[in-house]
């Protein structure tokens, strides 16, 4: 039994010990002949610090496809001739958590680390609930009497409800607006008769 506890001590130590850092695998794949050859590792801790750890194989010539399975949506974020790989500077991106976020291949031959690490910039959220237009008012119900003739020929008043759309404001205020119009255009009369 205390085998067992010793087990799981050993297992959360290195839980632990993993945990203050990321580590992502890279590897290119050829383009023409598609054989994936590892690249080495990427060690990012919690205080920023980059590693690589290079796997020393040598690339032929030829187009290859640099990715990792470890970044989500980076299955081939580059696509890089083999000596370029070799020489290249990967700039890993860190989020506010300080994961690994993002990854990119450069080739930056003032460098000598192949590694640069860069913080990912915070961007406002977009308004995903624009504003939205008030909703259109209902139309309003009012019960009108009708006469009307039935079968039998006589004429009865019923009673029937109309539905009426809301009016708009120069519908009901018209009576305010033509009369001054009028007024205004009689009294300045016409300036080509002068």
């Amino acid at each position: 039994m205390w085998v067992l506890y010793v087990v799981f001590a050993w297992i959360l130590s290195q839980v632990a010990a993993n945990s203050d850092e990321n580590t992502i695998r890279l590897y290119a794949k050829s383009l023409t002949t598609r054989e994936s050859i590892d690249i080495g590792s990427i060690s990012v801790d919690e205080k920023s610090k980059a590693q690589f750890i290079s796997s020393e194989k040598s690339f032929g010539e030829g187009e290859f496809c640099v990715g990792t399975a470890d970044v989500a949506h980076h299955e081939c974020f580059a696509v890089a001739s083999g000596p370029s790989i070799a020489t290249g500077v990967f700039v890993v991106q860190l989020d506010q958590l300080k994961h690994i976020g993002s990854i990119s291949l450069q080739n930056d031959a003032s460098t000598s680390s192949r590694v640069a690490v860069k913080s990912a910039k915070v961007v406002p959220a977009p308004n995903l609930k624009p504003s939205t237009k008030p909703p259109k008012p209902q139309p309003e119900i009012r019960r009108v009497k009708q006469t009307t003739t039935d079968s039998t020929g006589a004429t009865v008043e019923v009673e029937v409800e109309v539905e009426e759309e809301p009016k708009s404001w120069i519908q009901k205020n018209w009576m305010y607006v033509v009369p001054p119009l009028l007024i205004l255009f009689v009294v300045l009369g016409d300036d080509d008769k002068k």
